[in-house]
């Protein structure tokens, strides 16, 4: 039932012994979309590869497509570890220099691997890269090349048509894990609506507590610390949006989010420059941690998906 046919293309390349990048696919009741992932992935040319589904704990029957895959290792999970942490797992037992970190609804080009790869061998400056990410249901729209963040430390996903390679702060998925290894931590323990809401007070703490420091070791440490708690953020709003949010209209609730960020910004920016010009730096920390208060208190009444 869930059997593929392998061309001697696809066998050459998959190699489960010798390996240049090892392909990991966290899965969690993948049924309907982790054999169209695996099937684009064995159409990969390039680089060889090994294919590592960790599992976690799938109450469908994902294990059943994905064991059709002779060739694909597994890891099947007793309980469901979250994402971050079930990378840990396949990164463990990676064979591959290279890791290529993979969501079980994504489908790949066949060159996809290659120009990845391509990147990391010709820059020595570069640890990682992602590729241009199309959306589901209209592969001629980009959903995101990346992420930028603004200057309130909100994330926004670079949606133009830009064909040349770009400096990013993080590309999908595989730059949250190594950006924020912390916040990947909390969410596993905590809950990633928790993370967002605790993470977003101690950010409008330090906001006033950063303003009203001296120059010395306390404004360095402050400034630190709300680089943490900005970073904490990010990586589980947007695992958390993921989760929420269907498939299908991810890409429009992308735009919205990202105007309305827009938005946002420019009218605390007008508010902010009245209130340097009346108090200082001071009264533009409070405009900034009241607006960043607003997060968790939209945040109290979501609810956060069960595994």
């Amino acid at each position: 039932m869930f059997q593929w046919e392998r061309s001697e293309m696809e066998r050459e390349r998959l190699d489960s012994e010798n390996p240049e990048v090892s392909i990991l696919i966290p899965c969690y009741n993948g049924f309907d979309c982790i054999g169209n992932c695996l099937k684009s992935i064995m159409a990969t040319a390039g680089p060889s590869y090994e294919v590592i589904v960790i599992d976690n704990h799938s109450k469908d029957q994902s294990l059943g497509v994905v064991r059709s895959h002779s060739n694909v290792r597994i890891i099947p999970n007793a309980t469901n570890l979250g994402f971050a942490r079930a990378i840990n797992q396949g990164a463990e037992i990676a064979k591959g220099k290279f890791l290529a970190i993979l969501n079980q609804d994504a489908e790949v080009d066949p060159n996809w691997l290659l120009q990845l790869t391509t990147v990391l061998k010709t820059d020595p400056t570069v640890a990682i890269c992602g590729p241009k990410i199309l959306e589901a249901s209209d592969r001629t729209r980009i959903q995101q090349l990346g992420v930028r963040v603004d200057r309130f430390g909100f994330g926004m996903y670079i949606c133009d048509d830009g064909e040349a390679p770009q400096d990013v702060f993080m590309v999908s998925g595989a730059a949250a894990i190594v950006a924020s290894p912390l916040s990947g931590w909390l969410s596993d323990r905590a809950g990633k609506r928790n993370v967002i809401i605790w993470a977003n007070i101690a950010l409008a703490f330090l906001f006033v507590a950063v303003a009203r420091a001296e120059l010395g070791l306390w404004l360095v440490a402050g400034i630190a610390m709300l680089s943490m708690a900005a970073s904490a953020r990010q990586a589980p709003l947007h695992a958390l949006t993921t989760e929420i949010v269907l498939p299908e209209i991810r890409g429009e609730y992308i735009a919205v989010r990202n105007a309305s960020s827009q938005l946002g910004i420019a009218a605390i920016a007008t508010i902010s420059a009245s209130a340097f010009d009346a108090a200082g730096f001071s009264a533009v920390a409070l405009i900034a941690a009241f607006a960043t208060l607003l997060i968790p208190v939209c945040c109290i009444w979501l609810k956060e998906p069960r595994s």
